[in-house]
């Protein structure tokens, strides 16, 4: 597992998370590319989880946008939040796609997805507290 400052927390939930997190923040300063590549599968896989713990995910052929889709139908996250995913989602795919991707894009996409990590660990801590 990638040694993490900021995504560690979610070993708890799924050690995947930590690893793209992980990873992402280990890519930034020599490929942010690639960094922005980790946070798009980060926040993909967050959403899956997500959507899982409230019945809505089908199958691995569900697109990450019909994730997000459905967990903002279902009032499962607010529209700043599912605003935040796709963020990630765009500039990640920008990233795989065309190869493309700044520091300021990636350090961006680093603070958005550790905001991500925090509302997710909060909303299913929540659930269990209930």
């Amino acid at each position: 597992m990638t040694p993490t400052v900021n995504f560690g927390f979610l070993s708890t939930h799924d050690p995947m998370l930590v690893q793209l997190g992980g990873q992402a923040e280990r890519y930034f300063r020599d490929d942010p590319a690639i960094s922005l590549f980790k946070l798009r599968q980060f926040a993909e896989l967050l959403s899956k989880i997500m959507a899982a713990r409230h019945a809505l995910y089908r199958d691995e052929r569900e697109t990450f946008e019909e994730t997000l889709r459905k967990l903002y139908f279902a009032n499962v996250m607010p529209k700043e939040t599912a605003d935040v995913f796709h963020f990630l989602r765009k500039v990640g795919n920008t990233a795989v796609h065309e190869a493309r991707g700044t520091h300021s894009d990636a350090l961006a996409a680093l603070k958005f997805a550790r905001q991500l990590a925090i509302w997710f660990h909060r909303t299913l801590r929540q659930a269990v507290e209930l």
